[in-house]
């Protein structure tokens, strides 16, 4: 139920990010992948690092204490991933959204298989926020026919205001600068 609340939430916030999340685990499942078990490794043994320090024990303690938050943001996306091979691009996003629910409320049930589930679509599906989050950052179009955002590149960027410098430039030379 968990994850079925974190996809109804992360629609409802960020529906073109979630579509984005699932288009980069299917245009690029290895480097997801290795992303993810890069986060799910060195995350970790960077907040036990950090606990060594008096100053960094606060950071560590929230960053491992978080970590169970990005696992069941993994698992969501990996689930809305899942969803997207069952109800394609142009249908809807909540019944991608049930359908990959469904695959992982299915699995979940399975005793060993649910813990090796997690694990790993967590892991997949965190690597696929970070492939994701990386290529709106450096502008890279994931989904097909999408807009994109103030960083496409074919955008013209808004001329910027006049400042009072070339205000005062821009006045002729024998107009005094106040009255006497």
């Amino acid at each position: 139920v968990s994850v079925l609340l974190v996809l109804l939430l992360a629609l409802l916030l960020a529906p073109r990010g979630l579509e984005r999340v699932a288009a980069s685990g299917h245009t690029s499942p290895a480097r997801s992948a290795l992303w993810g078990l890069a986060t799910w490794v060195l995350v970790p043994i960077g907040g036990v690092v950090a606990a060594a320090t008096v100053l960094g024990l606060p950071l560590a303690l929230a960053v491992l204490l978080g970590m169970a938050l990005l696992w069941l943001l993994g698992l969501a996306a990996t689930s809305f991933a899942i969803g997207r091979l069952f109800v394609r691009a142009p249908g809807s996003r909540v019944g991608a959204l049930f359908a990959g629910w469904g695959v992982t409320a299915a699995v979940g049930l399975v005793p060993v298989l649910n813990a090796v589930w997690w694990i790993l679509a967590s892991a997949f599906g965190l690597g696929a926020i970070v492939v994701a989050t990386w290529r709106s950052r450096h502008g890279a179009a994931l989904v097909p026919g999408g807009r994109g955002g103030r960083h496409r590149a074919n955008r013209r960027p808004a001329a910027p205001a006049p400042s009072v410098i070339e205000a005062e430039t821009s006045r002729p030379r024998d107009m005094p600068l106040a009255e006497d």
